[in-house]
C-alpha cells in the first residue's frame, strides 16, 4: 500500500506552460499528498521568446536610455562603422572583417550595452518582483491541489521568499518540515540550496550592486574540505575553470566554514530526514552526461546521506540514481517501443498505459533529478521507503 506520493519537478525558469501542465496533472490525480520544487523559478538568460525576466529587464533599459545623447552618439558611430564595412552592394559580412574592424565593432557595441545595463538597473528589481508575484499566483493554484515544499535555486533571489512564500514552504529556511502519510505516518522534510554558481548577468557591473544583497547565499554550494587536493587534482587533469574556482573557494574559506557552522545548527540532527531537497543533488557529478565534476558541498552530502531519497535539479538533464535516463527516455523518440519488444522485459500498468521498468543498480542512492522535460511521482511505502518512481514527461500540444 503507498503511504505517500510526492510529485517532484524542478528549473521551470517562468515556463507557465509547464505550470499549468503541473496544475492540471493534480487535478487528475488527487492521490498526490506533496508537491517538490528544487528552485529555479526565475529565467535568468536571455531566451529566443524575449519574455523571461532578464529579456524584459534588458527590454527596460532600452527604453530608459534609447532616447539618450549618449546612446544616439554610440548607435550613430556604430551604423556609421558598419556602413564603412559594408560592400559595393551595401552587404556586411563579419566574418571578413580583420581583426582590428572586428575590435572596432565589438567596443562600440560593448559601450551601447553598457549604456543599456546602466539604464535596467534602476528598474531592475520592480521587474523581478512582477515576476515573483506571476509566479506565486501560479504556486498557489499548485499548494491549493497539494502542499508545495521548495528550495530556490542559483537563478533566484530572496525576494522570491516575500511573493512565493503563501504557496511555498522553503526547507532552506526552516529547521524541518513534517508531512504526514496517508495513515498518518510521519515524514520529514529537510533542504539547502547548494549551489556555488552566480549566473553572469548578475555580476553585472551595474545590475550587481542592486542585486546583490538579494542574492542567494552561494556559499551553500562551496566546499570547506580537501581544497587543496583537489586545486591540484583539477590542474593535473587541465581543468583550468574548476582549478579558478576552487582556488576562489578556498580564498573565501572563513565564510564558508562560518555559513556550514550556521547550517548545521539550522538543520539540526542529521539522521532525521526521510525527504532532502536542494538545487543540486549530493552526487550530480555521476549523472552529468558531459563528464563535468562539480563538486558539491559538505552540508548537502552530510544531511542526504541518511534520507530515503534526495530530490535536486539544476543540470537540465534528467538524473536517476547515478545515471543520466534522459537519453533512455527521450531520444530515440521510441524508446518505449523498442524496448518493450524486448524479451523478458518487465513491465507495468500506469494511468493505464502499459509502460517499461527500469531497475537501480543495488547499490545506487536513491536520487531524482527530473531535468527540465520530466516530472517524476515517488510512491513511499509504510517503512518510508520508496517503492517505485514513475517518470511522466512534458508534451507540447
Amino acid at each position: 500500500m503507498v503511504e505517500l506520493r510526492a510529485l517532484h519537478f524542478s528549473d521551470v525558469h517562468e515556463d507557465y506552460a509547464k505550470l499549468e501542465a503541473i496544475q492540471e496533472f493534480l487535478a487528475g490525480h488527487q492521490n498526490i499528498d506533496v508537491t517538490l520544487y528544487s528552485g529555479d523559478f526565475i529565467q535568468c538568460q536571455q531566451t529566443e521568446s524575449g519574455l523571461g525576466t532578464i529579456d524584459r529587464v534588458i527590454k527596460q533599459g532600452f527604453q530608459a536610455v534609447a532616447e539618450t545623447e549618449d546612446f544616439q552618439t554610440i548607435d550613430t558611430d556604430l551604423q556609421e562603422m558598419i556602413a564603412e564595412l559594408a560592400d559595393e552592394e551595401g552587404n556586411v559580412n563579419p566574418d571578413q572583417f580583420t581583426d582590428e574592424q572586428k575590435k572596432g565593432v565589438h567596443a562600440i557595441i560593448d559601450k551601447k550595452n553598457a549604456l543599456v545595463m546602466e539604464g535596467a538597473a534602476e528598474s531592475a528589481l520592480d521587474v523581478f518582483n512582477e515576476s515573483y508575484q506571476k509566479l506565486a499566483d501560479e504556486f498557489k493554484k499548485i499548494s491549493d491541489l497539494a502542499p508545495v515544499y521548495g528550495v530556490l535555486g542559483n537563478h533566484d533571489l530572496t525576494i522570491g521568499y516575500e511573493h512565493l512564500g503563501k504557496g511555498v514552504t522553503f526547507l532552506e529556511t526552516t529547521e524541518k518540515e513534517v508531512v504526514k502519510g496517508k495513515s498518518g505516518i510521519e515524514f520529514i522534510l529537510k533542504g539547502n540550496i547548494n549551489s556555488w554558481e552566480v549566473p553572469q548577468l548578475f555580476q553585472n557591473q551595474f545590475l550587481h550592486p542592486v542585486l546583490k544583497e538579494h542574492m542567494v547565499d552561494y556559499n551553500s554550494g562551496n566546499l570547506a574540505t580537501n581544497l587543496d587536493e583537489k586545486i591540484e587534482k583539477a590542474r593535473s587533469e587541465n581543468r583550468k575553470n574548476d582549478v579558478d574556482r576552487l582556488t576562489h573557494n578556498k580564498s573565501i574559506l572563513p565564510q564558508v566554514v562560518e555559513y556550514q557552522e550556521k547550517e548545521r545548527e539550522r538543520l539540526g540532527v542529521i539522521d532525521e530526514i526521510d525527504i532532502y531537497l536542494a538545487h543540486k543533488l549530493p552526487n550530480n557529478r555521476t549523472g552529468n552526461p558531459n563528464g563535468w565534476e562539480p563538486d558539491t558541498s559538505e552540508i548537502t552530502v552530510e544531511y542526504s546521506a541518511n534520507a530515503s531519497c534526495t530530490y535536486g535539479g539544476h543540470f537540465h538533464g534528467m538524473q536517476v540514481g547515478n545515471k543520466h535516463i534522459g537519453d533512455r527516455l527521450n531520444p530515440p523518440k521510441n524508446f518505449f517501443n523498442d524496448l518493450m519488444k524486448q524479451k523478458g522485459i518487465e513491465i507495468t500498468k500506469v494511468d493505464g498505459v502499459d509502460v517499461p521498468v527500469y531497475h537501480l543498480d543495488e547499490d545506487e542512492p536513491w536520487t531524482i533529478n527530473p531535468g527540465v522535460d520530466y516530472v517524476t511521482v515517488s510512491e513511499y511505502n509504510k517503512e518510508k521507503e520508496i517503492e517505485r518512481v514513475i517518470i511522466y514527461e512534458y508534451i507540447d500540444e
